[in-house]
């Protein structure tokens, strides 16, 4: 063991960093092992299977050393429907010291809906994402957005339609989004100098109407439709039909129905539109039936 203690951080590092299992009794050994560990174990945090209490246990300790705080660069978490007062300002608390936090992931519990009143507890931070997905908050993304002008990839798939507030949104850097039909297309708007890669939808209606999404058509290389509801007179040929219109030279195609409501009809009209694709090399296709 005294040889364990005497390991130059160097040599931990390199131990640490070959260990897939839990890192916390390493975290014992030495202050070196310990300084280690600390540094892989915060790099990327994922705690959407943790129980409140863990949270406001790694809130508690970001927030007191800043050092950990400092090498957070991927946050994963699962909050609950209601935050309390105390809770909103734990989170707004810890979210304040992670100044290189890059990739923030926020999931609601499946079955129940956000508290828009305790929204404003991740709303505030020094960091500058590049990465952001939530299915948590409804109404306050443009708080966050407006400031991160980082962003390359936006997966907002709850978003409001109805917040124009995204017509001004802009993301200098954006290669993908992920939210909305009427979303995208104002986001999309505000960003029509970028070249997207990848795009996904989540539409409610029969048949997409893509055209606003034309200008995309020649860096596109990835699109997906998520079919939300049930659709009246919706087909797969018809929704591949408006893709292929729009964009002739995509790579990667997807197609996912939410609710089982009979737009996957497979036949041969399906595979002469797919043929039409000069560079389709994928397509994914979730039908519920």
């Amino acid at each position: 063991m005294a040889s364990l203690l005497s390991l130059p951080p160097e040599i931990c590092s390199i131990i640490i960093d070959n260990v897939n299992t839990s890192l916390a009794p390493l975290c014992r050994i030495s202050r070196s092992f310990r300084d280690q560990a600390q540094r892989k174990m915060y790099r990327s945090v994922d705690l959407r299977r943790c129980s409140m209490r863990l949270v406001k246990s790694w809130c508690l300790a970001v927030a007191r050393n800043r050092q950990l705080a400092d090498r957070v660069g991927t946050l994963i978490l699962r909050l609950p429907n209601t935050l309390d007062p105390k809770e909103a300002e734990m989170l707004s608390r810890a979210f304040a010291h992670c100044a290189n936090l890059k990739r923030l992931v926020v999931h609601h519990i499946p079955g129940s809906t956000p508290d828009s009143n305790r929204q404003e507890c991740i709303l505030e931070g020094p960091f500058h994402l590049e990465c952001f997905f939530s299915t948590y908050f409804s109404m306050a993304y443009t708080v966050l957005l407006d400031h991160q002008t980082h962003i390359r990839v936006l997966s907002v798939p709850y978003a409001s339609s109805s917040n124009t507030s995204y017509d001004r949104l802009e993301f200098p850097n954006l290669t993908a989004i992920d939210a909305p039909l009427d979303v995208v297309r104002r986001v999309s708007e505000a960003n029509a100098a970028r070249p997207l890669e990848r795009i996904q939808i989540r539409h409610d209606r029969s048949v997409p109407d893509l055209s606003s999404l034309s200008h995309f058509a020649s860096t596109l290389k990835a699109f997906s439709v998520v079919q939300e509801g049930k659709l009246a007179g919706a087909t797969t040929v018809a929704v591949v039909d408006e893709v292929l219109k729009v964009f002739p030279r995509l790579q990667h195609l997807g197609i996912r129905e939410e609710e089982r409501h009979g737009i996957g009809i497979l036949d041969d009209s399906l595979i002469n539109r797919l043929q039409q694709f000069t560079a389709l090399t994928t397509l994914t296709l979730h039908l519920r039936r």
